[in-house]
């Protein structure tokens, strides 16, 4: 009886410690998050959930990450994320709670690292047929203010707002709008086209304009990033004016959209 006090009463000592700690920890700006690791261009990355996070050793000692290999799970201490993109962290200790390999990288999170350039981008392959997973998402604009994702229907005007959150709105694509754009993006042929990509490096504008392209379909994605790009749909080479040409007619179908019609002006406009 008496051990069985003697354990309970540990018990209760070691969580008041541990919520202490954590206090201690959130207090301090540390948090601890678990999850997968990959390693890509000579940085260690920390998949979490669908997030890759940049870690850097703040220890300094060369020896943080070499216990770890790709897809191992792991637990790491670190202090706050910065909400940049890539997101990026310190990381103070990590431990590796099983083995693991690519396999269980998670498949929503490789988008985002074929964007990055530290994964081959796929190859999608697109029947004649539109699949019943197919959906797409576009950002355009200046710096890349607008965007629709037709998987959730949300579409933004602009994520340049005091109150941003009042530009958005949803839009569901009719089954003849989806039919139209997958034939667009099938023709387009988006795999002909690398992650980072410039329709014409011979004209510039300021202010300039960001697109991505992202097209989804049989379980795998695609994704097309122009930054910095001229603030017009106009190339001087075929292949450049192709994809401008496909980007400009689905903003072209959102924009004149009755749910776009119904947003707020833009507060700021851009000379």
């Amino acid at each position: 009886m008496k051990k069985r006090w003697i354990f309970l009463i540990a018990a209760i000592a070691l969580a008041v410690l541990c919520a202490l700690a954590a206090v201690l920890m959130a207090a301090n700006g540390y948090s601890i998050t678990v999850g997968r690791c990959m390693t890509a261009n000579g940085q260690f990355l920390l998949i979490d959930g669908t997030t890759p996070i940049v870690m850097e050793d703040r220890l300094h000692y060369g020896a943080l990450f070499s216990d770890i290999a790709d897809g191992d799970q792991i637990l790491v201490l670190h202090d706050r994320i910065a909400t940049t993109y890539p997101a990026q962290t310190g990381a103070y200790a990590v431990i590796r709670l099983s083995r693991g390999g690519l396999d269980d990288i998670p498949l929503q999170v490789q988008p985002q690292l074929a964007e990055l350039g530290w994964i081959p981008p796929t190859q999608l392959d697109l029947p004649e047929t539109v699949p019943e997973d197919f959906s797409f998402f576009l950002r355009w604009g200046c710096w890349g203010i607008s965007s629709y994702d037709s998987k959730s229907g949300v579409l933004i005007k602009t994520s340049d707002a005091t109150h941003p959150e009042d530009y958005v709105t949803e839009y569901v694509l009719s089954p003849e709008e989806t039919e139209n754009i997958y034939d667009m993006l099938r023709t387009l042929d988006i795999n002909r086209y690398p992650a980072e990509y410039h329709p014409d490096p011979t004209l510039a504008t300021s202010p300039a304009m960001t697109l991505v392209l992202t097209v989804r379909a049989g379980g795998q994605s695609r994704t097309v990033t122009c930054k910095n790009i001229a603030l017009i749909y106009e190339a001087s080479n075929k292949k450049g004016q192709a994809f401008l040409s496909a980007c400009r007619d689905i903003t072209d179908l959102l924009t004149a959209t009755d749910a776009w019609q119904a947003l707020p002006d833009y507060e700021f406009l851009y000379d």
